[in-house]
């Protein structure tokens, strides 16, 4: 082999180990472009959830903050982490100083124990919910009645995070409700004794609905059920002293006391063993 063809040979040996290396270097250089790529893919895609994330914070805040009913997050320990204005306003403490408390020592303590066990249940997984009628202590004492409703979260592994309460303001609706309470037993107390006979009618067919025991006793009733079996003009004879159709006046009269208010007249009444009496009415 002449020197020259020995060149040659060193020189293509030479030449295909740069081919190689130009070949190694040009595929390194495609996947670090590639693994720089998924980087910039993956940073974004990391970016954007945190911007998500970030955005539906801010929701969440709006609302809660926003929101015309008292709102609060409490840990399963039972202490408060986070209340809205609202149940401020309602109680009359600071955030802050809510935000440090149990929700035990803003409890009236007849109502301690039900709250307790709706959060036990929740967190043995009985229920995700819970909905109550409850008392709170205000800071200058009130009570102020709440209609609460009690929501679990959970993490992804089913692990009790956190609770957001709803609390709405029914102290008002309560007073009005026992006010109503109170007249009714009055109003009962006074039925019951009369010794007047005293009887409720209801439209649109006007028969009794009520009757207390002296108008009982008076029409010879033996049991409330018989007594409100009877239409008005059933309790009378067929006709009145004028000459008229019981049951005609009878409406005559209920038409005169709606459209004044009341009315007051004389009117025959017959029992139901048939005897007849005269009464004054007040309708």
């Amino acid at each position: 082999m002449t020197p020259h063809e020995v060149l040659e040979r060193q020189l293509g040996r030479a030449r295909h180990k740069v081919e190689i290396l130009e070949t190694l270097i040009e595929d390194r250089t495609r996947e670090a472009y590639l693994t720089q790529q998924a980087l910039r893919v993956s940073e974004e895609g990391y970016g954007a959830a945190r911007l998500e994330t970030a955005a539906a914070e801010a929701r969440f805040r709006t609302f809660f903050d926003n929101a015309p009913i008292g709102k609060c997050m409490t840990g399963p320990d039972g202490r408060l982490a986070m209340v809205n204005p609202a149940l401020c306003r309602m109680l009359g403490y600071s955030a802050e100083e809510l935000s440090s408390r149990n929700f035990t020592a803003i409890t009236h303590p007849d109502d301690i124990g039900k709250s307790r066990d709706a959060l036990q249940r929740m967190l043995a997984g009985e229920c995700d919910q819970s909905a109550m009628d409850k008392r709170y202590l205000a800071r200058d004492g009130r009570t102020v009645w709440v209609h609460m409703t009690i929501l679990l979260v959970r993490d992804p592994g089913g692990r009790p995070q956190y609770f957001i309460t709803h609390i709405e303001d029914i102290t008002h609706a309560r007073e009005l409700e026992e006010a109503r309470r109170a007249i009714e037993g009055r109003y009962r107390a006074l039925f019951e004794s009369s010794r007047d006979a005293i009887m409720t009618l209801e439209a649109p067919s006007w028969g009794f609905t009520s009757g207390n025991p002296a108008a009982l006793a008076m029409f010879g009733a033996r049991s409330d059920q018989e007594f409100v079996s009877l239409q008005p003009w059933q309790a009378s004879p067929e006709c009145q002293p004028d000459g008229r159709s019981s049951g005609e006046k009878a409406r005559e009269m209920i038409e005169i006391a709606m459209g004044e208010g009341f009315h007051f007249f004389e009117w025959i009444h017959r029992r139901i063993g048939g005897e007849t009496f005269p009464a004054t009415v007040l309708l």
